[in-house]
């Protein structure tokens, strides 16, 4: 059936229903005769009920009757099939949409009050059967929503917990960062205290060296001098080296060895105060290098970075500070 119906249409159906009503209330009279009219395939408009029982849509017995603002009223699933293409009322073409649509339950009591009064068991089951399949599907829908909303509280509870994993991240990320800025600044201040006590070891040294007695002086064929104590024919003691090049090592020595606390300055400019064993550069000092590549003040061994030391720039950046690996940082 054509639900766009015009409005002299519209009039004619009214018209139609109207005369009906009043037809329909003496059919009413006899429920054995109506009951059998249906039985034998009774016209789509020979309503056995008043006709303000049924859909102006369908032409049905209505189960779900709701009416629209203007007192209109529908089968729901006609009315709203119809809703689904259009956005006006089928009857009076004004503007109608779903949310409209409100239960007509007085009409219900009245379509199941006339079923009851006529014995129409057909028509009761019928509704009951509808009434407990509509009953299912609201269990249902109130289901799901149970289950929509206890995954939401989930989700939102995850989310919750990832954002106070995040928070506590950050708050940990700070934490280290201060712990870091902190321990650079510690380190930057005890490189500097260690850079100043070398400037006052080297003056120490100079000056034992100079105090020493019993020093003797060799000159050597390729152009090196040495002058300090000597014992069993060997440098040990206090001394000073000093390099054809220009190089020159003033400190302990042991069997011939740069051994002890030394300072040694290289003919380009860069100076090492601290410790030595066997020749090398081992234990605790600083390097010292001209221009701007600054300071490394810490630990060495076998004459390389190793240990805990800081590297430092002319400029005052931190190369590196922490833990270094045969003259590299150590990953």
């Amino acid at each position: 059936m054509s639900f766009l119906l015009a409005d002299e249409q519209n009039k004619e159906q009214h018209q139609q229903l109207g005369s009906r009503s009043g037809s329909n209330k003496k059919k009413n009279t006899n429920t054995s005769k109506s009951s059998s009219s249906q039985g034998k395939g009774k016209a789509s408009h020979d309503y056995p009920y008043p006709s303000e029982f049924y859909c102006p849509i369908s032409h049905c017995l209505m189960l779900e009757p709701v009416m629209d603002r203007e007192g209109n009223t529908y089968e729901r699933t006609s009315i709203e099939q119809w809703l689904s293409k259009h956005n006006t009322s089928p009857i009076t073409r004004n503007s109608l949409n779903a949310n409209h649509l409100v239960v007509n339950r007085a009409l219900v009591g009245l379509i199941e009050s006339e079923l009851k009064r006529s014995g129409d068991q057909p028509e009761l089951e019928k509704r009951k059967a509808w009434q407990k399949q509509k009953e299912r599907k609201e269990k249902e829908r109130k289901e799901k929503e149970c289950r929509e909303q206890e995954r939401q509280q989930q989700l939102q509870q995850q989310r919750q917990q990832q954002r106070q994993q995040q928070l506590e991240l950050e708050r940990r990320r700070v934490l280290q960062e201060q712990r870091d800025s902190r321990r650079r600044i510690a380190e930057e201040q005890a490189a500097e205290e260690t850079f100043q006590r070398s400037e006052k070891l080297e003056s120490d040294i100079i000056a034992r060296v100079e105090a020493a007695g019993n020093k003797i002086t060799i000159n050597y064929d390729n152009g090196d001098i040495y002058y300090g104590q000597m014992e069993g024919g060997k440098r040990h003691g206090y001394g000073t080296y000093t390099f054809a090049n220009g190089t020159k090592y003033v400190g302990e020595f042991k069997n011939d060895k740069m051994d002890g606390n030394g300072t040694f300055t290289w003919a380009n400019g860069n100076k090492y105060v601290g410790e030595w064993k066997n020749s090398k550069k081992d234990g605790n000092g600083t390097f010292t290098y001209p221009g701007s590549q600054g300071k490394y003040v810490g630990e060495f061994k076998n004459g390389d970075y190793h240990g805990q030391g800081t590297k430092t720039r002319t400029n005052g950046t931190i190369e590196h500070s922490g833990e270094w690996e045969d003259g590299y940082p150590k990953k």
